[in-house]
Formats: structure tokens, sequence, C-alpha cells
């Protein structure tokens, strides 16, 4: 099974439906960044890194995801955040620094209250795994995504099935 690639029209007519989330929740990071998140779904925890675009207001409707996180939210509870200067989170000056975007992504997940979890990171949120599974220590299952992440035969649909199954230990 394959996910299906929208059209433009599919917006327009009212056949993509949005993704249905919780709402939007706000927390602060270590250097008092507020930090715009929410969740979908239910099942095991997933974190999504932030990536190339950060809006989880727009991904909820978007051609690009909105399918893929339907249809991870039926396996998974994913948690999104928009990172630090970017849709509702806090604007900031200055280099986007990989320790603060670890700390956010912490911040993001103790107030989600995740212990353990899966990582999800696409394009630049790759780097970002092994500082972030050092900063939590209590460990998670990394995934990580290419650019055929929604296609059922994927690295990650197969993880994510794994994971469900119970074949994947942490």
């Amino acid at each position: 099974m394959r996910l299906m690639v929208r059209s433009r029209d599919d917006v327009t007519t009212g056949r993509l439906q949005p993704l249905q989330q919780a709402a939007i929740r706000f927390t602060t990071s270590h250097d008092r960044v507020r930090l715009a998140w929410t969740a979908s779904g239910s099942g095991l925890p997933m974190l999504k890194a932030p990536s190339w675009i950060s809006n989880i207001e727009l991904e909820a409707c978007s051609l690009i995801f909105t399918e893929f996180y339907r249809w991870l939210g039926e396996r998974v509870q994913l948690v999104r955040f928009d990172q630090r200067g970017t849709s509702l989170s806090d604007r900031v000056e200055g280099i986007l620094r990989i320790d603060d975007m670890v700390e956010d992504m912490r911040a993001v997940a103790d107030a989600a209250g995740l212990e353990r979890f899966l990582l999800f990171g696409r394009h630049k949120a790759l780097p970002l795994r092994l500082p972030l599974h050092t900063a939590i220590r209590s460990g998670y299952w990394a995934l990580s995504a290419r650019a055929d992440s929604g296609v059922a035969g994927s690295p990650v649909v197969k993880k994510v099935n794994a994971a469900n199954t119970g074949a994947a230990k942490p």
C-alpha cells in the first residue's frame, strides 16, 4: 500500500481533511524561548525533530505532510513543535545552535510527558539524534527518514511497524 499524493484541488475542494490534533500548547526552553507544540494520534510516543519546514498549523493541512502524519497517528502518538524563531514559537536573534535545538526538543518532550520515545528526524534534524540521546540519557528509539518516508516500504514505515509489533526493542 502506498500513501496517495494529493493535488492542490484536494485542498480547495475539501477532499483533504486537516489533521486532527490536540490544541496547540506552549512550553519554555532552557533560555526562556517559548515553543509551540501539539500532538496527534495514539500509541508509542514519537517526537518529530524540527526540519526545514516548522509550522505545526500549516503541517496539519499540508499536501506534503498531512497524509503521512495521519498514517503515523494510527500507529504512534506524534508530538510536533515549531522550532525557535519560526511560526508560533518565539523569535530569536543570532545563530541557531545545535545545543539550543537539543534543549528545545528536551523541553517539548518533558512538556508532553515523554520519557522514552521514538525520534523522527528528517533533513537537518538527523545530526541531532546523538546529542539528544546524550542529553536525555534515558534513551530513545531513533528513526531517521528519507524523502520517501511516506511510502509503505520505506525504512521509517518498516521501523514504525516493527516497533508496534514489539520487534524493535530499546
